[in-house]
């Protein structure tokens, strides 16, 4: 079922396999104090309990729900419920993290007051296993310059906190991105290519709970599997195509020739200040790439 009306916000739920704490996920959602809202699920050919729990909320007007027959990967999953909204705002939800009653409605009122703004996201709760406070809490990755090379620096600044994707961001800007590329961390470079096109926002309240625990995907036996199950057991290069992307993203995001080239220095300085960790990774990763290539005209 659907809401008849469109919705301002719209929450996606990519899901596989969530079964522990996806009815937590969902009761957050559904229990939002900022009530304009639709939430799309898609269950990526879950084989737990998943189905069951979703088919549970369906009855819910707020609530679109639909299953995969076929695991078609974390990221087409992700992009899946992306295609499917309608509201002006918008949010990836992971089916194990917990968001405050008030989390939309701060971060709604951040973005209807700030019209340059792309992203708003809150600051970060670690919880643990069974929702227990780890004591622990990160603040979202904030830019608010008013010119593309200021909110770059300022990205390449502040620390790598990757749930900042998880932020509600304004659908209108994250659909003139590539979206996320075909490597597991491509959200990093996804967040990259948001930032050229607007200022992020942060809430200062925790009031997003990211929850820590055995079975998150960063753990996976095989991130590859898990997110890009359709590549099989080929190499991804992720330096090698986050370099590409962000070259794109650079050469094509609107703005004026000299704020380019003021971009282009940053990346550039970031490159150099970033080169004995990037240049022996790119090393193994163009050797594997080749020996498959290799190994492939052998055949």
């Amino acid at each position: 079922m659907g809401t008849t009306t469109t919705p301002r916000v719209t929450i996606g739920l990519p899901v596989r396999n969530g079964e522990r704490h996806l009815r937590s996920a969902i009761e957050s959602i559904l229990g939002q104090t900022w009530t304009d809202l639709e939430l799309v699920v898609s269950d990526n050919a879950s084989t737990d309990a998943t189905a069951e729990i979703c088919a549970a909320y369906a009855s819910d007007p707020r609530v679109r729900y639909e299953r995969q027959p076929v695991d078609i990967g974390a990221r087409e999953n992700f992009h899946l419920v992306l295609s499917r909204a309608r509201g002006e705002y918008f949010k990836w939800a992971a089916c194990d993290d917990v968001l405050a009653p008030t989390f939309l409605e701060r971060c709604v009122e951040a973005l209807d007051a700030d019209p340059g703004a792309v992203l708003a996201a809150a600051d970060i709760e670690v919880i643990g296993d069974g929702g227990e406070p780890l004591g622990r809490w990160r603040r979202p990755i904030t830019a608010g310059g008013d010119r593309p090379h200021e909110r770059l620096r300022a990205f390449f600044e502040h620390d790598r906190v990757h749930q900042t994707i998880f932020g509600l961001i304004r659908r209108s800007a994250l659909e003139q991105t590539g979206l996320l590329g075909p490597w597991y961390g491509s959200d990093r470079a996804l967040l990259m290519e948001l930032v050229l096109l607007g200022r992020f926002v942060r809430v200062p309240e925790r009031l997003f709970r990211h929850r820590e625990h055995v079975d998150r995907s960063a753990h996976v036996a095989s991130r590859v599997a898990w997110f890009t199950p359709q590549r099989g057991e080929r190499p991804v290069a992720g330096y090698w195509r986050h370099l590409g992307e962000a070259a794109r993203m650079l050469l094509t995001v609107p703005m004026p020739p000299a704020e380019r080239l003021r971009c282009l220095g940053e990346y550039g300085r970031r490159g150099r200040a970033q080169l004995r960790e990037w240049a022996p990774i790119m090393g193994r990763e163009a050797t594997a790439s080749l020996r498959t290539l290799v190994a492939r005209l052998a055949r």
